[in-house]
């Protein structure tokens, strides 16, 4: 028998979104049925997309101010994709190293090519 599993955590800013995106969208049609002459203030074109683009809205809104759920089964992994990314960037520093002249030689070289260079 497999041993049993913790339930992955609700991402706060997936569940927030989407229940501002219900609310809204419930709250603008009740409006637009129930309040006399909401209705008629709106061009027809607009009626049935100011729900959409209200909910949109504030769902953005909502996604953007939550906080992010915290992960801490996932620290192991940001931890070892960190050390890469160490390790590389140290790796290509050490070939940069290795790879340029040094600073007497890169002198001596261009002072080298200006002798050859023919006179302009």
């Amino acid at each position: 028998m497999t041993p049993p599993v913790a339930p992955a955590p609700v991402e706060t800013k997936t569940a927030g979104s989407s229940g501002v995106t219900v609310f809204v969208v419930l709250a603008l049609w009740a409006v637009f049925t129930f309040v006399p002459g909401a209705k008629e203030a709106l061009p027809a074109d607009l009626q049935g997309l100011v729900p959409g683009i209200g909910a949109w809205l504030l769902a953005t809104f909502a996604g953007y101010e939550l906080p992010h759920t915290p992960r801490p089964d996932l620290a192991g992994v940001k931890d070892a994709a960190l050390r890469r990314l160490e390790a590389a960037a140290a790796e290509q520093e050490q070939q940069v190293a290795v790879n340029a002249p040094a600073p007497r030689a890169r002198r001596a070289k261009a002072a080298e090519v200006q002798e050859e260079a023919p006179p302009a």
